[in-house]
């Protein structure tokens, strides 16, 4: 996940839309950390300082609506959605470098068609804990 400091703030928002505190990216989804978090702990401290840094996030005007049963998310689109696909490669593959030496076995990321995006507001009060975070692409594949 990386921080964004969006320049802009004022969305056009329907009334039951609750903003969000803060925004965020999400690379790798934290399921695929969370099953593989003993792991993790043992090769972050390793990895953390090779990490390249991530493209910035070009954000499109428009807000977007995803809706899961009772829950609803607005967001904003990523234009440059193969630079994040790119980036995201490169991490995998230095976790999988770093998994592969300290523990034996590689770490695999099976969302490798994630859409990126920034979640802007929900109807959960703007946890964004509670935001839908497996959105499609409003434009198709």
């Amino acid at each position: 996940m990386i921080d964004v400091h969006p320049p802009r703030r004022d969305w056009p928002l329907p009334t039951d839309a609750t903003p969000l505190p803060s925004f965020h990216v999400t690379l790798i989804g934290r399921k695929v950390f969370l099953e593989q978090q003993d792991e993790m702990a043992k090769v972050w401290e390793e990895v953390r300082p090779i990490l390249p840094l991530p493209p910035q996030a070009e954000l499109d005007a428009t807000v977007n609506q995803a809706v899961n049963e009772d829950r609803m998310t607005w967001f904003l689109h990523i234009a440059n959605q193969d630079e994040f696909r790119s980036y995201v490669q490169e991490l995998t593959s230095i976790l999988d470098d770093a998994f592969t030496r300290v523990i034996g076995c590689g770490f695999t990321n099976p969302e490798t068609d994630r859409y990126f995006h920034m979640s802007v507001a929900n109807n959960q009060g703007g946890d964004p804990l509670k935001s839908i975070g497996s959105i499609t692409n409003p434009n198709g594949p």
